[in-house]
């Protein structure tokens, strides 16, 4: 494993064992209409931006920052702390290509898992089919290089504002992919809405 992958995924497990540790603390909340009612259907949209980092079996590596794609999750709670979902997210990065610039993408497709330890805090987990390639608009007239691989996400997040059907939040998302010649990471900090 590349030492950026294993620096993300002890970031976000050192984030996590903090962010458990507190959740008694941070978890008090006021007993009012705000307070969340997790149950049935749910729904996530969030924007950002990230950073992709792309290491080949053979050659340089390459990566840089650039968006999240529009992360989207739909799913439903089972309880009122843990939901399963399908979430779809991605980095993408900008590369130098013979003179022109190209934009990179990291993308998944997962089944997931999210749980809530409080009202502010929660994690997710998933697993799914990944695609790394080079972005084209169906317009364009372009043969572009892409690669199917299999991939996961790991996602910490704060809800700093809650109702009862409603959360906004920040998250920290980690995407790694493996292909057949190629190793991707990407991580994402994104802004986002969740309905439930």
């Amino acid at each position: 494993m590349r030492p950026f992958a294993i620096q993300s995924i002890l970031l976000l497990g050192v984030g996590l064992l903090v962010a458990g540790g507190a959740a008694p603390a941070l978890g008090q909340e006021r007993n009012d209409q705000r307070k969340p009612k997790r149950a049935g259907f749910t729904l996530e949209l969030d924007i950002g931006g990230g950073y992709t980092h792309a290491s080949p079996a053979e050659g340089d590596n390459s990566g840089g920052g650039g968006m999240t794609g529009l992360p989207l999750s739909i799913g439903a709670f089972l309880t009122r702390d843990w939901a399963i979902m399908y979430r779809a997210s991605s980095t993408s990065y900008y590369e130098d290509v013979a003179g022109e610039s190209k934009q990179f993408f990291n993308s998944i497709d997962a089944v997931a898992v999210q749980n809530w330890l409080n009202d502010r805090l929660f994690w997710s987990l998933g697993i799914g089919i990944a695609r790394w390639g080079e972005l084209a608009f169906p317009w364009e007239d372009e043969d572009v290089e892409s690669k199917t691989g299999f991939g996961g996400l790991i996602r910490a997040g704060y809800s700093f504002a809650n109702w009862e059907h409603h959360s906004l939040r920040f998250s920290l998302e980690v995407t790694p992919a493996r292909y057949e010649d190629l190793t991707v990471i990407g991580t994402g900090l994104n802004f986002g809405w969740q309905y439930f």
